[in-house]
């Protein structure tokens, strides 16, 4: 069966490149301390890839809140729009003569 939240799709996205981003800045820094000799060009260029993943793993998650609220509201919307108690007259045009002469 398919998700019926079509923005929970996003969450297993989201938690593997957490995960990827996790380990590989865990990995860079084991490896700058175990003794492996970086340059000042290679730990600026991680630097920046860690930084544009953590970016778009920022925007990938606030697209996904966003699409939850505006779910939420226009559930809420149709809802309250179902739930009114108004009922269209069968006709018309002795609705507005009623409501012109009043």
């Amino acid at each position: 069966m398919l998700l019926q939240s079509q923005s929970a799709w996003f969450l297993p996205w989201l938690a593997q490149q957490s995960a990827e981003l996790c380990f590989g800045v865990g990995f860079f820094l084991v490896y700058s301390v175990t003794g492996v000799d970086f340059s000042a060009a290679d730990i600026l260029f991680a630097l920046c890839l860690f930084c544009l993943a953590a970016f778009c793993l920022y925007a990938v998650f606030s697209h996904y809140i966003l699409l939850r609220r505006m779910k939420k509201h226009t559930t809420a919307i149709i809802n309250s729009v179902m739930d009114s108690e108004y009922t269209y007259p069968s006709d018309p045009c002795a609705h507005i003569l009623r409501i012109i002469r009043t």
